[in-house]
């Protein structure tokens, strides 16, 4: 079988197998939970995970080369009842009748978990959490429609992390192990500050021990099939396979494919120890180059080989897949992405360009495979060969919104800002959508909740006299008297919330730590195993927790527009205003007067520009005082995910013309077709925001039409755009390249459209597997020719 052709089987036969609700993890782990319920906590978890990795099924599939995978059938997408019972209990029923984020449910799994989920009662972080919080904070909490949306970081465990895998691939999980016993012989057991770091290194030893059997049993499969194979060339193959799993993750990887299969057991078991989104590989082309570069100059291998080998972790990379909550969650992660990151490019530690081989390699195979998974990306900066950059827009301009572009100018400075190394922040990765990360030494709780800056916003307006909300609010004032009366009193708010938002976000941090901790993800976190504390207590070098502001397109123009229409050239009262959004643009001369008469931001206009920089300021300024229990800071972002649709639900009309309900503006991004001077316009706007200060990452969303890439000359303006960006300081871009007219054929018939990638906000989804809001909001931005 060729090559080419056996691939397009391994991804056939990744879509043609209808997702299903697997029941096995859940058993395993109560089944361990109430075996070991006295053990310390982490002992048990590490227990619990060894008992799962023991007892799971697993299979081979015909054709694949790198084996592992989440439940013992294709398709299977565990449960994780430590962390989702509460929530999954109300919602087995309804699982298999969602239109979207759809998993069978068989009679028989429902009775299996339905036996399981009341030993949970009370046990997960949701059931524990919001009891914690102070009284007035829970009332925030609790605010219908809300400011905060938190609970993305309590219905699962921490995830957002890029571990150490280099170290793994190098090292083995043999030496880690030894090194964890020689620092539990090391201790003092007299001191009593020496008992959390004992259970710790009991742990961790487990959780290393755990992973080897997981692959001495897949060596014990492939030696069984080989077997029983009669193809002699796939019977070899399986032998070899199996000869590899024995090595690795156990010993140091001595070739390329030893080093991506250690890679792929090391990310699949911190995915099944905890349900976390976006795990991230990061800088996967520089910790394998080495590996490649041995192989090739050795000929072990050729580069079709080790295409295949990628090819083969791209499709594995599809196969993991998250139980989701719907609603909320589902809402701000559609289409079951798991936003695992994988960037290239970039810098070395010592500031020379890093671009390899592997870096080309990964982006042609991105334009083959066209799956949703990973996420890619690619790090641009002064000294980025313009090959890199030729790669890059070759590959955006086949659709599907990868790779985005990271830019080294913006994003090492806003590490350095919260105290990371030079040569750290050199090494930085991206994490799930577009979050800088310093790389396999950091837990950055990066998604922890989105902050709608526009629901602020109406707040100031109507001083909690709307009559679809219960607000909570810092102080009653008059009406202002003046524009900077009133947004003194919007900075107010933001201030008032974002301190509510801390106290719940730190008390989510704490019932994480004592609930769920992750000995195997601290297994590969430097710091942990020095300091000998879990990950999820603050045992990384680094510790962040990042909120991000949503809506500052529609708080710039809502500002622009209550400057000028009512304070300067008072075309409606402020009164007038209220009235007119109370009932939602019933005159629809108000509202085209707001739309079309009034600056905008993403055209490069001063007047409106100075309120997006203005308000994001003092957001990020408001987040980044505040600690975490990690011995860490708080580190603001301005990205949305999908969250900008959801959000806009809570939020009425607004002095930006936008009406009741409708969607956010995304990230940094303008208002949909707001932006009318080109692209260029809008990216010089964004860059008007401080991107160094939001440093947990910002996102801009621009959607080009295809012709602009059609012909040479459209690309070299194109990549000399994407050059310009650094210079304007951007930290992030990403593009859409696909016409209104596809998009709403795609709406219209499905079934031809089922391959068609897009970016939502922060990742690739296949259009038509998103929900009909993100859909139309895809369809409503802004279509750039120019």
């Amino acid at each position: 079988m060729g090559i080419a052709n056996r691939i397009e089987k391994l991804k056939s036969s990744l879509f043609s197998v209808e997702p299903f609700v697997c029941a096995e993890r859940a058993s395993l782990v109560t089944e361990a939970y109430q075996k070991y319920e006295h053990e310390p906590v982490c002992v048990k978890r590490a227990k619990a995970l060894n008992h799962y990795l023991t007892n799971m099924g697993i299979y081979v599939a015909p054709g694949e080369l790198i084996v592992g995978n989440q439940t013992g059938a294709p398709g299977g997408v565990p449960v994780f009842p430590e962390t989702q019972a509460s929530w999954l209990s109300t919602q087995l029923d309804h699982i298999s009748e969602r239109k979207f984020h759809r998993l069978d449910v068989s009679d028989a799994v429902k009775a299996q978990l339905r036996s399981i989920l009341p030993f949970w009662k009370g046990k997960t972080p949701l059931d524990r959490g919001p009891g914690l919080l102070p009284e007035e904070t829970r009332a925030v909490y609790d605010m219908n429609p809300p400011v905060i949306s938190p609970n993305l970081t309590i219905k699962n465990s921490a995830g957002h992390v890029v571990p150490n895998y280099e170290m793994v691939i190098r090292r083995g999980f043999k030496h880690i192990l030894e090194d964890a016993k020689n620092r539990a012989a090391e201790l003092d057991r007299t001191l009593p500050e020496s008992l959390p770091a004992a259970q710790f290194y009991r742990a961790f030893i487990i959780v290393c021990d755990a992973v080897m059997t997981l692959a001495q049993r897949y060596a014990k499969e492939c030696h069984k099939l080989s077997k029983m194979e009669n193809d002699p060339t796939r019977a070899s193959e399986l032998e070899s396979m199996a000869q590899i799993c024995e090595r690795v993750p156990a010993h140091p990887a001595s070739n390329f494919h030893e080093a991506v299969q250690s890679f792929w057991f090391a990310h699949l078991v911190v995915m099944l120890e905890g349900d976390g989104l976006a795990v991230s590989p990061g800088r996967l082309d520089q910790y394998l180059y080495p590996y490649y570069k041995s192989d090739l100059s050795n000929e072990v291998t050729n580069t079709d080989d080790a295409r295949e080998l990628i090819e083969n972790l791209w499709i594995k990379f599809n196969q993991v897949r998250q139980l989701p909550d719907v609603p909320p969650v589902g809402q701000y992660t559609a289409a079951f992405t798991m936003a695992q990151n994988v960037i290239v490019g970039g810098q070395q530690s010592n500031g020379k360009d890093a671009t390899n081989e592997l870096s080309y390699l990964f982006l042609q195979i991105e334009r083959h495979i066209r799956c949703p998974q990973p996420a890619l990306s690619v790090r641009l900066h002064s000294r980025t060969p313009e090959k890199l950059i030729r790669e890059t827009v070759e590959t955006i301009r086949r659709g599907g919104g990868k790779p985005a572009a990271f830019y080294d100018d913006a994003v090492i400075p806003s590490l350095m800002n919260n105290g990371v190394t030079l040569e750290d922040a050199r090494d930085y990765a991206i994490v799930g959508c577009v979050e800088p990360t310093p790389n396999g030494n950091c837990f950055g709780w990066t998604n922890a909740a989105m902050f709608n800056l526009a629901r602020c916003l109406e707040l100031s307006i109507f001083r909690g006299d709307q009559t679809h909300s219960e607000n909570i609010e810092p102080e009653k004032v008059e009406l202002p008297g003046t524009f900077a009366e009133f947004l003194d009193s919007f900075k107010k708010q933001v201030a008032f919330y974002v301190e509510h938002m801390c106290v719940i976000l730190n008390t989510w941090d704490r019932i994480q730590s004592e609930l769920v901790p992750l000995p195997f993800l601290s297994t590969m976190v430097d710091g942990c195993l020095a300091c000998g504390t879990d990950v999820v207590k603050g045992g990384a070098k680094y510790n962040f927790t990042g909120p991000q502001g949503a809506g500052i397109a529609n708080v710039a123009d809502s500002l622009a527009a209550i400057k000028t229409g009512v304070f300067d050239e008072q075309f409606i009262s402020f009164e007038a205003l209220k009235d007119a959004l109370r009932h939602d643009f019933p005159d629809q001369r108000i509202q085209q007067y707001l739309i079309n008469k009034l600056p905008k931001y993403g055209n490069d206009d001063d007047s409106v520009d100075c309120f997006a920089e203005e308000i994001a300021a003092h957001y990020c300024n408001c987040i980044r005082k505040n600690k975490n229990p990690r011995n860490g800071c708080f580190r603001p972002g301005l990205y949305t995910v999908a969250a900008h649709v959801a959000l806009g639900k809570a939020v009425g009309a607004l002095p930006d013309g936008r009406k009741k309900s409708e969607p956010l503006a995304d990230g940094v991004s303008p208002a949909h077709g707001r932006d009318r001077n080109g692209i260029t316009a809008l990216a010089k706007s964004a860059s008007k925001i401080d991107h160094v200060l939001a440093g947990n990452g910002t996102n801009l969303n621009p959607r080009l039409h295809p012709q602009l890439l059609e012909d040479r000359e459209g690309r070299l303006a194109f990549q000399t755009f994407l050059r310009a960006l650094a210079e304007l300081k951007i930290l992030h871009a990403q593009f859409n390249v696909v016409t209104s007219k596809e998009l709403k054929e795609a709406q219209y018939d499905p079934e031809r459209y089922k391959d068609l990638l897009v970016r939502v906000s922060g990742y690739s989804a296949f259009f038509v597997d998103l929900n009909t809001d993100l859909q139309d909001d895809i369809i409503a931005r802004t279509e750039h020719m120019v």
